[in-house]
């Protein structure tokens, strides 16, 4: 039977997005559904519903006319993850002839940058990067809230928190912030830190914003803070020998801030820098056709945006 479509899954702690599409890139079909980090929900429940994401998108199509499929995974590639993962997918879908998974931060770089070397840059609630050169990847960083300083959404919360903090006990200078994180969190900022300890990494990284809207009114301290964390997140950039570089991630989405201070912290050192216009599922459509022998070229990524709904 004649192959005809690839498959590409870009798996999250919070959603999880699948793509079916032709040789050529254009879309057939996509579907969300929930998320699939083993490591929040245990690899049985993340595996069921992967499979079941899976079985609805391909739904009326026989196994044989999907010549490739990609899941690029957050948590996928933690601990005995990434062979859990393959051993079910070969057995479950052992009509398609190339599979393969691996983290969803591999969808991240090829979303902006498809095929050969590259980097990407991740800064959401956690920050990260990773370099493909001659196709092997390699992490630096990611090791986690507990261990990593700077450069995360939960990075810029908890300083701006901690500026606050400094500022009301009379230990730091003067901030806007406080007045803006005491209206999110709804109580004076000491009354708050109870709520913020039950709450953890989520809210913390959740206030990032706020620093960034402080930061654009000029406050000095959010300026700091913003100055702080991009100075980490450029140890991560010089860490990467490719000229090209995806910055991906929520963070990346005050791109009007941080790409200048980027560019100030590197201090003249010229990178190629890419905000991917295609969503990171892209990135994993892009892999299961590599994996076919198909390069993601302008064609096909033109074909890909021309149908992705």
């Amino acid at each position: 039977m004649d192959k005809k479509y690839l498959i590409g899954i870009d798996g999250g702690g919070t959603k999880t997005e699948l793509a079916l599409c032709r040789y050529d890139g254009s879309a057939v079909k996509t579907l969300l559904a929930a998320a699939t980090n083993a490591c929040d929900t245990g690899f049985e429940a993340a595996r069921n519903t992967l499979f079941a994401a899976i079985d609805a998108l391909i739904s009326g199509i026989d196994q044989g006319e999907i010549g490739g499929l990609f899941a690029g995974l957050s948590g996928g590639i933690t601990g005995d993850n990434k062979r859990l993962f393959s051993q079910a997918l070969h057995e479950r879908y052992s009509e398609i002839p190339n599979i393969a998974n691996d983290s969803d931060i591999v969808n991240a770089l090829s979303s902006g940058i498809p095929y050969g070397d590259g980097g990407v840059v991740i800064s959401g609630t956690g920050s990260v990067a990773y370099e493909r050169s001659g196709g092997k990847m390699r992490r630096i960083g990611g090791w986690g809230y507990l261990i990593d300083r700077g450069g995360s959404g939960y990075d810029l919360g908890r300083d701006a928190l901690y500026a606050s903090l400094c500022y009301f006990d009379g230990r730091g200078p003067e901030t806007s912030l406080k007045a803006k994180l005491e209206h999110t969190l709804g109580a004076p900022i000491d009354i708050a830190v109870g709520e913020i300890y039950k709450k953890g990494k989520t809210l913390i990284a959740s206030l990032a914003p706020l620093v960034f809207e402080a930061y654009s009114e000029g406050d000095d301290v959010a300026r700091a803070v913003v100055g702080e964390n991009v100075r980490e997140l450029c140890r991560l950039i010089r860490s990467i020998k490719a000229e090209k570089i995806v910055l991906a991630g929520g963070i990346f989405s005050h791109r009007g801030i941080m790409l200048p201070e980027i560019e100030r912290a590197l201090g003249g050192v010229k990178y190629d820098f890419i905000f991917p216009a295609a969503k990171p599922v892209f990135g994993a459509v892009a892999e299961a056709a590599k994996l076919c022998g198909i390069r993601a070229d302008d064609d096909f990524t033109m074909k890909w945006q021309d149908t992705y709904k």
